[in-house]
């Protein structure tokens, strides 16, 4: 006998066959604890631009304000994502960030603008920009190449490289240095990271049908279950490589040359994290900014 599909929650197209968290609730074994260790990778670089410059890449009449000093930050990740959501596979993610205050109807809200993110795995992309609306694109993204006292990431398109991230003169911070670090970050005031919706509407090319403000945080999220943090420093460098229409398609190649024209003043930070964890918390609630 044929079995009535139900489209009552969770929809994602396509919505024709039902909803994968309809009436087939996720299991225990699927989103149950964990049991085996995995080793996720971060390279982050932060850079000092100028203010008018990065102001310009702020949606316009939506409340947000650049806060403090002009800061990106750019962060490679690797092995990352919710293993059981992918059929236990992982995936690489480039996140694009920089501090910003939203100006709210009831009170200002303080977090982290992502204007792009790249990953390499299209499922992921595809279920973060119509669930959570995060602007997330395709890139081909290189596995992180490691020497004795050199950290080195490359993001691509059909082998342009658009984007090279490293960290040379690597040291390892000490447990102290750790822990200063780690306190340091639990006092911030970023409530989650800012993203900005944006669907046009079929037949349309100024037509919205999704155009808000969205942000990621990190309430009622797992809690992560932690075995080591190790944290490498050192002299960090990031470029973007400006690209044409023969090198890049239109998905990308405005983000990629925005961010190359993007003045480095000065680099202000960088970074070579390695977190060993069985489960790694995963993201909260995703709320609508108004």
């Amino acid at each position: 006998m044929a079995k009535l599909l139900t489209r009552s929650k969770g929809w994602i197209m396509p919505v024709e066959f039902g909803s994968p968290f309809g009436e087939n609730e996720a299991t225990k074994e699927q989103f149950g604890d964990g049991v085996y260790a995995r080793t996720t990778t971060s390279l982050a670089v932060s850079f000092e631009t100028d203010k008018e410059q990065l102001e310009l890449i702020l949606p316009e009449g939506k409340g947000l304000e650049l806060r403090g000093d002009p800061v990106v930050s750019v962060s490679a990740n690797y092995n990352v994502g919710d293993l059981r959501m992918w059929g236990g596979r992982t995936y690489e993610i480039i996140m694009v960030t920089f501090p910003v205050t939203f100006n709210g109807k009831e009170r200002q809200i303080h977090g982290e603008f992502a204007p792009v993110i790249w990953e390499n795995l299209t499922d992921p992309i595809i279920a973060g920009r119509e669930g959570i609306g995060w602007s997330k694109v395709y890139a081909d993204i290189e596995p992180l190449r490691i020497t004795r006292t050199r950290a080195h990431g490359v993001a691509g398109w059909y082998g342009y490289r658009f984007m090279e991230i490293a960290l040379d003169n690597m040291r390892q911070l000490s447990q102290e240095e750790l822990q200063s670090r780690q306190q340091a970050s639990a006092g911030s005031v970023s409530e989650g990271s800012i993203h900005w919706k944006y669907i046009r509407r079929t037949g349309t090319t100024d037509e919205a049908d999704a155009d808000y403000l969205t942000m990621s945080t990190s309430r009622n999220a797992p809690v992560p279950d932690v075995k080591n943090i190790d944290v490498w420093t050192g002299d960090g460098t990031v470029q973007f490589n400006e690209g044409t229409w023969r090198d890049l398609p239109m998905t990308i190649i405005q983000a990629v040359n925005g961010l190359a024209n993007l003045e480095v003043k000065k680099i202000v930070g960088a970074s070579l994290t390695k977190t060993e964890s069985i489960n790694s918390g995963g993201m909260g609630e995703t709320i609508i900014l108004e």
